[in-house]
């Protein structure tokens, strides 16, 4: 795996702790996620960079791990940035709840071997 790959999977799992961070310090729930704007536009930040990082792997590493969907990260992004007014933030906290932690398990692994 070249250098870089990790240098960028680093970066994902920081944005991954990022989140979980507010969630605890801010008690986040869903209820409150849905209903507060702020809320949604600082996580949607992180969501961002996460796909910001994962545009920037190299396409053997994306290739060769295919264990995550690096395609549908960068296309998760595409859409909060370029349609922000119209994204649905269920669909968003689905992603931070289920998506974030199995795609920071996956990247913390895959460092590891």
């Amino acid at each position: 795996m070249e250098h870089r790959d990790v240098f960028i999977l680093e970066t994902i799992i920081e944005y991954c702790d990022r989140i979980a961070a507010a969630i605890d310090k801010y008690s986040i729930s869903k209820e409150r996620f849905l209903n507060d704007q702020n809320l949604q536009d600082m996580l949607a930040f992180c969501i961002i960079q996460i796909g910001e990082s994962a545009h920037d792997l190299s396409g053997e590493f994306v290739k060769n791990h295919p264990g995550i969907e690096w395609r549908k990260i960068i296309g998760f992004r595409n859409t909060i940035v370029h349609n922000y007014g119209s994204f649905v933030p269920e669909i968003l906290w689905d992603a931070i709840e289920k998506n974030i932690p199995e795609l920071k398990e996956y990247c913390s692994q895959t460092i590891t071997k």
